[in-house]
Parts: structure tokens; C-alpha cells; sequence
């Protein structure tokens, strides 16, 4: 359906596939764009060794062996290399289609007013990089002002609270609360210490913060480079947010942990994205240059550092009636 699409609406896919002959899943993709090429002639699939395209490296800020690009004139999508042997999927090649011809490009929207990490710093703690990634897979990036904006705008399809620094105020919760009662998205990245003024919202999801530091004391942080303030994260949940990061590692500097309740809301169903090793604890004292477990006061590992909250809300409860408006039940 989405190849006939190509040509009805007339529109012409150029596909990058960034594969060296030393990488094992060269021929699968391949073979597997040959079947796509064979459905419809608008797309048009170049095959480049990255090692003998260094231009086309740097022109697409290609970084790993086995990336993909699809581009076309209004839009694009990457498709990153799979880190399990997968090699490309036909639902990773499909899903990249839809995302790189879609008409309307969906609005992620990041609020600011709070000290939160800002979009345009291209600083250790900006997040410039992310925005810059985001608008590569076809998504518009902008900050927004909540009380401003009287909410969050119809047309963004989600919201990002990026680490605030001060506590939203009881207006901005509301709004963030009607958004998300209508079918919105949202992703709070919440600082160790830091009240968010989210507490009630994240009550009614079935999400308290641990309101604590975690420490790890994992050797391999500092083979990393960090320090026992940097948890090493080796296990994740079963969800599509972490698919295929089975035997990766991710560093979370400076966070709290996060813990799952009964929620307030109905029909609420919460789950593990993220948690840290056995050697980890949630410290609830001052932070200082030493610091030990308490099991007086402290919480042992593992601990949740990162989870999800999704509620079933009725049919026809989505924020606007428009491309970008997420669909129900959300």
C-alpha cells in the first residue's frame, strides 16, 4: 500500500544505504531493497561503501557502518544499524518510508521558562545534538513557553520537559494534564533534587521520583570515564523505546530513580525501561566526596532510573483533528 502510494502521489525516494563489504549484513539489506526497488520505480536505492564515499559520509554526518537514508524533497528518516545482527528489517524500511514521505511533519514540542536544557546549546549539558538528530528523522523541533502558549499547542504531537531547574506552577501541570488526557505524549527528564511540580500528574500515571541520587559503584563506570555518579546501565525492559539494545551500555550521569505505584488514573499501565546493576543504591543524603549505603535510609539496587506510563483513553479524545495530533488510545 505505501509503494503503490509512491507512485499515485508521484513521489520519488532516494535511499542511501551506507554498507562496507566487510559488513555481514550488506547482502541481506540488499536483497531485501531489490524487493522493495521491484514494487514501484520511484525508488531509486544507491548502495555506498563508506570508506569509499567520504563525501557522502560527512554530507550526511554518517557515523556508523550499516546506516540508511531515505530522503525525498519535503522530508527524511534514518534507519540506524541494528545492533543485534538483524541486519535491516522490512518494518524498519517500511516504517522509514512513512516517516520520510509524510506530508505534515510532526511537532515535538520542548518547554522552557525553568532552567531546562536548552535546544540551540550546543554545550555538555545542551541539547542541541538531540534536536539536530530529531530534525533528521523528520521531526520539528521548538520550544514553547506554557503559560504563553495558554498549553500545549495543538499541533505538537508530543512534549519534552528537558531537566527543569525550578518546579512548573499549578496552570502549566493543569495544561500538561489536559494534553495528556486528550491522546498527547509526553517525556519529563527529571534532575536528581530538583522538585518538578509534577508530582500529582505523575501520581495519577502510577510514577513517584525517588526524590534520592543513585550511586554505582560498578568498576566500569570509571572504565567508561565516570565516576560511582555515573550508574552504568546494562539491562532494560522488554519495550519499544530500548529495541535491540540488548548488550549495550548506557551512562546516566547525575540521576534519581524512579519508581512504579498504583496509579490515581484508570486503565494505567506502567513498565521498566531502564535500571541500574545490584551494586547501585539511592542515596538520600547530601551528596559529598564519600558517601556509603545506609539501609536505614537508603534504597538498594537495582533501581528503576527509567520507565513508562501509557493510559487507554476513550475513542475520539485526541487533541486535533490534524496529521500531527496522536491518535487514541494513548
Amino acid at each position: 500500500r505505501i509503494l503503490k502510494g509512491l507512485d499515485k502521489d508521484g513521489v520519488d525516494v532516494t535511499v542511501l544505504a551506507f554498507y562496507s563489504t566487510a559488513e555481514g549484513s550488506r547482502q541481506k539489506a540488499l536483497d531485501l531493497l531489490d524487493e522493495y526497488k521491484y514494487q514501484t520505480a520511484r525508488l531509486n536505492v544507491k548502495m555506498l561503501d563508506p570508506l569509499l564515499s567520504p563525501g557522502e559520509v560527512r554530507a550526511y554526518g554518517v557515523e556508523q557502518d550499516g546506516t540508511v537514508i531515505l530522503s525525498t524533497g519535503t522530508g527524511e528518516a534514518r534507519i540506524p544499524p541494528s545492533f543485534t545482527g538483524t541486519g535491516l528489517t522490512e518494518e524498519d524500511l517500511t516504517n522509514a518510508l512513512i516517516k520520510a514521505t509524510a506530508k505534515t511533519k510532526k511537532a515535538i514540542c520542548v518547554t522552557t521558562g525553568h532552567g531546562e536544557k536548552r535546544i540551540d546549546d550546543s554545550g555538555p549539558d545542551g541539547f542541541q545534538q538531540a534536536a539536530e538528530a530529531l530534525k533528521k528523522e523528520n521531526f520539528d523541533v521548538r520550544e514553547i513557553r506554557l503559560l504563553e502558549a495558554d498549553g500545549i499547542p495543538a499541533d505538537c504531537s508530543s512534549f519534552l520537559i528537558p531537566g527543569p531547574k525550578h518546579p512548573l506552577v499549578g496552570p502549566e501541570a493543569e495544561a500538561l494534564s489536559r494534553y495528556l488526557d486528550s491522546g498527547g505524549r509526553g517525556l519529563l527528564l527529571a534532575e536528581p533534587g530538583v522538585s518538578t511540580g509534577l508530582e500529582q500528574l505523575l501520581e495519577a500515571h502510577g510514577i513517584k521520583l525517588g526524590n534520592d541520587f543513585v550511586v554505582d559503584v560498578n568498576p566500569m563506570a570509571r572504565v567508561m570515564g565516570g565516576s560511582p555518579a555515573t550508574p552504568v546501565v546494562y539491562e532494560y525492559g522488554t519495550h519499544p523505546i530500548t529495541k535491540g539494545f540488548e548488550g549495550l551500555m548506557t551512562i546516566f550521569p547525575t540521576v534519581e530513580s524512579v519508581q512504579t505505584t498504583t496509579a490515581t488514573a484508570q486503565d494505567v499501565t506502567t513498565q521498566t525501561i531502564a535500571h541500574t546493576g545490584a551494586q547501585s543504591w539511592g542515596e538520600t543524603g547530601p551528596m559529598a566526596d564519600s558517601v556509603s549505603f545506609d539501609a536505614a535510609i537508603d534504597r538498594p539496587g537495582p533501581l528503576d532510573i527509567a520507565v513508562s506510563a501509557v493510559r487507554q483513553i476513550k475513542e475520539g479524545a485526541g487533541p486535533a483533528a490534524d496529521g500531527n495530533a496522536p491518535a487514541p488510545p494513548a
